[in-house]
């Protein structure tokens, strides 16, 4: 029902479940939350992920990879330095 009236349901993750999806050990995940590199909540002292955000996560960022693109074809030429 919620589908059909364009509601996104959200989903939340354990740390098990967060590394189960991302194909790491939980405490590489704990060391991600401890680094703030992963988007994550507290719901009291549990750490919880939403299911979306983690698969966004996952995405190659498509700007910073045409940005190291376009330096690359810059530098075509030159060495290999980085100007």
């Amino acid at each position: 029902m919620a589908a059909q009236l364009g509601i996104r349901t959200t989903r939340f993750l354990g740390v098990c479940e967060a590394a189960e999806l991302l194909c790491v050990s939980p405490r590489t995940v704990y060391g991600w939350v401890q680094q703030r590199r992963i988007p994550f909540r507290k719901a009291g002292r549990r750490v919880i992920f939403d299911e979306a955000e983690i698969l966004e996560w996952t995405k190659p960022d498509l700007d910073r990879h045409q940005h190291l693109k376009i330096n690359q074809v810059k530098n075509c030429g030159r060495g290999g330095r980085v100007f």
